[in-house]
């Protein structure tokens, strides 16, 4: 009987010390989770702010955004799953994309005097949603003087 007894309270013991467990494995799980797209996101935002401060011009085509520089060209694309970032080697952030929107002085962005199709912008923002929260974001690129009569072919009139 005592043995019977012990037996069934060990068992016991045995079943709440796996349950705990269980729940404390799901809820590191999580939170390792969640603190790695947070990671993720600060990371973007953070190339994003470098290499703004770094470019001379924000240009942008129909599918991507070229920061160009003195020394080197950053290439973002933002696709509504993902963002690509190429330079060198590309960096892909796998976040659902919404609310994509470029400017330049709060209207249309300007034609670049660069031959291409691309066309100048200093305003960009958009909308991450990593776990169904919506994050958003606004970068503003201000331009000197001389970079914009250098690139807009009617800034001086």
């Amino acid at each position: 009987m005592e043995l019977t007894l012990s037996m069934a309270l060990a068992a016991i013991v045995c079943s709440i010390s796996y349950a705990s467990l269980n729940i404390i494995s799901r809820s590191y799980r999580s939170f390792k989770e969640k603190n790695e797209q947070v990671l993720v996101l600060n990371r973007l935002d953070e190339l994003l702010k470098k290499d703004i401060q770094q470019a001379v011009t924000l240009r942008s085509d129909s599918t991507h955004i070229i920061f160009a520089g003195q020394v080197r060209s950053v290439d973002y694309e933002f696709n509504k799953d993902y963002v690509t970032r190429t330079y060198l080697v590309t960096d892909t952030f796998k976040f659902p994309v919404s609310e994509f929107k470029i400017s330049f002085n709060n209207g249309p962005p300007q034609i670049a005097d660069t031959g291409s199709h691309a066309v100048l912008i200093d305003d960009l923002t958009f909308a991450l949603a990593p776990s169904n929260a919506k994050i958003s974001f606004h970068y503003k690129k201000k331009y000197s003087s001389v970079n914009l009569v250098k690139s807009l072919p009617h800034a001086i009139n």
